[in-house]
This record gives structure tokens, sequence and C-alpha cells, in this order.
């Protein structure tokens, strides 16, 4: 097994959380900072920035009991064996938390 590789994967995997805790520190203030130009869009040297609004449901309860008995019923068709499924490589990393 190539360790260095491995090492690599792992700083990067790391970099790459700490740079996404980073971003969303500060997801609000550019937002903040956007709002305050009057738009909801901005673009500079680094590129265009735009605020959207994600709709987010909340569904009466028939749709909720539903989905209930739809997940019941895929649960009962994987256990049976009725219901079929493709497998693909993924790869996972965990950090040792030190």
């Amino acid at each position: 097994m190539n360790s260095n590789l491995l090492k690599k994967y792992a700083e990067l995997s790391v970099k790459i959380k700490e740079l996404q805790d980073e971003k969303d520190a500060i997801n609000i203030e550019v937002m903040n900072e956007i709002l305050a130009t009057g738009g909801d869009k901005f673009e500079n040297e680094y590129g265009k920035f735009s605020i959207r609004k994600l709709k987010k449901y909340t569904y009466p309860a028939y749709v909720t009991e539903a989905k209930d008995e739809y997940d019941a019923l895929k649960a009962k068709a994987e256990e049976l064996e009725e219901a079929t499924y493709t497998e693909s490589p993924s790869l996972t990393f965990s950090a040792i938390k030190i």
C-alpha cells in the first residue's frame, strides 16, 4: 500500500473539512454584504455571487403518512429480496481524533 498516497488523501480530507467550516462561518456575513448593496447579486474580479431562496416544504399529515407507508413497503421489499440493487465502490475516510 502506498503510504504517501494515503497520507496525502488524509491530509486533503482534513483540509477540505477545515476550509468548509471556515467558508460556512463567513457565509452569513457575505450574504449581508451583498444584500447591503441593495441587490441579491454581486460580481467582482473573484467571480459572481448570488443569493437565491431555497424552498423547504412542510407537508400535511396525509403526505407524511403516505411516505411512512412507502418507506415500510420499500423495507419489506428489500427484506424479502424482491427489490433489486446495484453496488458501486465508494471510499470513506475517518480521521483519527488526537
